[in-house]
């Protein structure tokens, strides 16, 4: 079978013409109106910096830091909150401004001694820090005893440390076995530390000793005091 193929000069078959509405393309697509995005809430950190600040002052370095972070945080997210991250952080200023004003109290009034230990400036000086030889400006009794007044031996004192020694055994032994204790020791370490002229003037004798809860923090060290009338100048003469 031969294939002719088709005269391209020869005039083409017609169909009927297309009767339906002019083409438009694709379908028109309508967008979806944008959603309003939801409001912001109060930012967490904000919240957590002023209540953290009335916490002292490690609250208030923790309110410090929160404080910041979410200063941060609501500038970048439109989040409510600014106003409790300034308070938080003005309240933690607070805090930190009391510790340097203690630190400088501190530093001012503590005595000071010289590279041999004697103490040169009158001044606070910690019960834990006493040594013999330290010379107290006065003694007070107290169940919560932290500092003491020292001054040099050469001005006017009420008491001088005078001996130490350590509590033994694996238990608090009690107010009564300690006061016992200090007793018998503290006496006689009086008479070898005091010269013998001088002995006569002590009026009474003080003892600092651990608490229970020092006691369990490792503190056995039981401090010996002797208490007179003003006088300038060690008991040693």
């Amino acid at each position: 079978m031969t294939y002719i193929p088709p005269d391209p000069a020869a005039p083409q078959p017609q169909g009927p013409a297309y009767q339906g509405p002019p083409y438009q393309g694709p379908p028109h697509q309508v967008p979806y109106a944008a959603m309003p995005p939801a409001p912001p809430g109060t930012n967490g950190l904000a919240i957590a910096s002023l209540i953290a600040s009335f916490f002292g002052i490690c609250g208030g370095v923790l309110g410090a830091i929160f404080g910041f972070i979410a200063l941060s945080q609501i500038r970048r997210t439109g989040q409510k909150g600014k106003g409790l991250a300034i308070a938080g952080l003005s309240i933690s200023g607070a805090w930190v401004l009391v510790l340097a004003v203690a630190v400088v109290v501190a530093i001012v009034t503590d005595a000071k001694r010289d590279p041999s230990g004697n103490v040169t400036r009158e001044g606070n000086i910690s019960v834990n820090d006493l040594r013999i030889g330290d010379c107290l400006k006065s003694v007070r009794e107290s169940s919560t005893l932290a500092t003491l007044p020292a001054v040099p031996c050469s001005q006017p004192h009420q008491g001088e440390v005078f001996g130490e020694f350590d509590l033994t055994g694996s238990s608090y032994p009690g107010e009564a076995a300690i006061d016992s204790a200090a007793q018998d020791q503290c006496d006689a370490k009086l008479t070898s530390y005091a010269a013998a002229k001088n002995v006569d003037e002590v009026q009474d004798l003080y003892y600092i000793y651990p608490r229970e809860s020092d006691w369990r923090r490792g503190s056995r060290k039981v401090t010996c005091v002797a208490v007179h009338a003003n006088r300038t100048g060690s008991l040693k003469g």
